[in-house]
């Protein structure tokens, strides 16, 4: 079902990487532990670029590249039990290379 989610123009749409829940201490976090900040992720889909000014923008990012994204920003899309973030391109604060 996730391979028919197309992002629309300008969109990204970002696999949520699950967090560790232990500790390096050996301490377990529960999952009701919300932790905020910044969550890492993969692209899952990319919608067309973007028009500016009747030019065509470039694709910034491509599928399976790893971005850190804030989990506040875009829409949470959860589907089949896998946590996906749809958002802006413009809104993904870094690429990771």
């Amino acid at each position: 079902m996730v391979t028919q989610l197309t992002p629309n123009v300008g969109r990204v749409l970002i696999e949520v990487e699950k967090e560790d829940t232990k500790t390096s201490g050996g301490l377990f976090i529960p999952a009701s532990v919300d932790m905020g900040g910044i969550k890492k992720g993969r692209v899952h889909a990319v919608g067309t670029p973007r028009k500016v000014n009747g030019d065509v923008t470039s694709l910034e990012l491509l599928v399976n590249d790893r971005v850190l994204v804030d989990p506040l920003g875009g829409v949470k899309v959860k589907v089949d039990g896998t946590e996906f973030i749809l958002m802006r391109m413009e809104d993904v604060l870094a690429k990771v290379n």
